[in-house]
């Protein structure tokens, strides 16, 4: 590696305590603060994925701007950064995981709110057991979904070695606080997402026979959407359908803010049918007014007698109606 590696700190911290990369390869990005790299300006947005993920935006010396998402989970927050105001993005090249209309998606906060409903069903109906909750996760990622649950039931969390060495190069305070270095006196456990199958389950729970009597293993992924969970016994696993990619709506409520003159596909763009592709009218939808749900009144069942008005007073009241309307991105 001759040349250094721009990247957010978190990312850094990962780079250097995985895979061993040496500091001095590396150069550390702070989010929404622009860096010259070979004469190009660019700005790292934090990306609403996992930890340390960077959308960048590369404003090229000839007035061009092209953002890359990376993954990223657009969110209406992303349409108050100054830098995708105040500048026009030429070029997207979007993560397009969720392309498709037939695939609709919870918020993320949504999702959380189903974890944290399963975990209060499951912890009723076991009242005076000694209960454990597990929850699925890559190495990094989702950790909202188990800081949210033991912050909620006061519940502390151990992870094993690797889950543990990523929260720790999060350096994120509120993340470490509620974790326990014993597993036996912490009532979730963080495992691995893609094992979490009824025979795993039963396999991990032989080992603390003595301390926990019942199990819910929650699963929180984007793949969970038709998903159905499975009680047998003193086991149940459920899947909550948790994303950190955009759903389709966020996508074109992104794309349609932005305006871009192109938008070019990363991921599944080899095999993409055409149907499948950005719409064209993502890119030339206009911002419109946004306009009240109409509210019935007494008058729409008795009308009333309307009064004529001058071609001034029809200009005068277009005006004060107009003023009534905020401009968002219309989305239908």
């Amino acid at each position: 590696m001759n040349k250094k590696q721009n990247l957010e700190k978190v990312t850094a911290n990962l780079v250097k305590s995985f895979i061993k990369v040496k500091p001095q390869y590396l150069n550390e990005m702070k989010y929404n603060i622009p860096v010259i790299i070979n004469g190009v300006e660019v700005i790292a947005l934090d990306a609403n994925h996992c930890p340390g993920a960077a959308m960048f935006v590369f404003k090229l010396p000839n007035g061009e701007n092209i953002l890359h998402t990376g993954d990223f989970r657009a969110t209406y927050l992303m349409e108050m950064l100054p830098i995708l105001w105040n500048n026009y993005i030429d070029i997207i090249y979007l993560d397009t995981t969720y392309l498709s209309s037939q695939t609709i998606l919870p918020s993320q906060d949504e999702s959380i709110d189903m974890a944290i409903e399963e975990t209060e069903k499951f912890l009723t109906k076991n009242i005076g057991q000694k209960c454990l909750i597990i929850v699925g996760t890559y190495i990094v990622g989702k950790e909202r979904v188990w800081h949210t649950l033991a912050t909620r039931f006061g519940f502390r969390v151990w992870l094993e070695g690797k889950r543990r060495q990523a929260v720790e190069c999060m350096e994120n305070p509120r993340l470490l606080e509620v974790l326990s270095a014993d597993p036996c006196n912490a009532q979730i456990h963080v495992l691995p997402l893609g094992k979490l199958s009824y025979d795993y389950v039963v396999h991990y729970m032989s080992q603390f026979e003595n301390e926990f009597t019942h199990v819910l293993a929650i699963r929180p992924s984007g793949w969970e959407v038709n998903s159905r969970p499975r009680h047998q016994g003193n086991i149940s696993i459920v899947g909550v359908t948790y994303s950190e990619h955009s759903s389709y709506t966020e996508l074109r409520r992104f794309v349609r803010f932005l305006r871009p003159r192109c938008v070019i596909p990363t991921v599944n763009a080899e095999g993409m049918r055409e149907r499948e592709k950005v719409p064209e009218k993502w890119l030339s939808k206009k911002i419109e007014p946004w306009r009240e749900m109409r509210q019935s009144t007494i008058t729409v069942f008795f009308p009333l007698k309307m009064q004529q008005r001058t071609p001034e007073e029809d200009k005068e009241a277009e005006v004060q109606n107009l003023t009534q309307f905020s401009l968002v991105v219309q989305c239908d």
